[in-house]
């Protein structure tokens, strides 16, 4: 996504394609990295690259469509927060700058002269499919929260380099655990 940001404020023709190769890999992986943290999830479905498949597979696996979900862990009294997360899923919106971007990137139909409406069209798209991975990338959920129902556990799935931030948690014997979706 920086490199993207970087590409568009150069502006010129060949960084607009630079960026959105970017975009389009951002949110692909994005989507990617929200499938293959699940253990729930069978190694079919976790690969690939197209986005209308991998939108599937996250909505099959979480079936919240496009709500945000955040986490709250409180000290057993209620009124300390321990540790309090979100999963920004990537919304319809972004899936639909991804595919477009995809037609961009194949050969144009035609030459369009630096000056053509053309390329504000596609500038556009650029800086809507940077908002949108934006918006994706600021929780560090990979999922929402997971019960499973066989056995009652809880799984919730952090970026990596956020796993210890877990360990607050370890040292209390009860807690509470709040999740809400907007």
């Amino acid at each position: 996504m920086e490199r993207a940001k970087e590409l568009l404020i150069r502006g010129d023709i060949p960084a607009l394609f630079y960026a959105a190769f970017e975009l389009r890999c951002g949110i692909e992986s994005r989507m990617s990295e929200y499938l293959e943290a699940q253990a729930h999830i069978s190694a079919k479905k976790k690969r690939g690259w197209q986005v209308a498949k991998l939108a599937k597979n996250i909505e099959d696996a979480f079936r919240i469509g496009e709500r945000k979900t955040i986490i709250v862990v409180l000290d057993s009294s209620g009124k300390k927060t321990l540790f309090s997360a979100q999963y920004t899923p990537v919304r319809k919106a972004g899936q639909k700058v991804a595919q477009q971007l995809g037609d961009y990137m194949h050969k144009a139909k035609r030459h369009y002269p630096a000056v053509d409406k053309y390329w504000n069209h596609f500038r556009c798209i650029l800086d809507q499919g940077v908002s949108e991975l934006e918006f994706a990338t600021t929780g560090i959920l990979l999922g929402p929260p997971i019960i499973k129902s066989s056995t009652g556990e809880g799984f919730i799935y952090l970026e990596d380099h956020k796993q210890g931030l877990l360990e607050k948690i370890k040292e209390h014997k009860e807690i509470v655990f709040k999740v809400e979706y907007e």
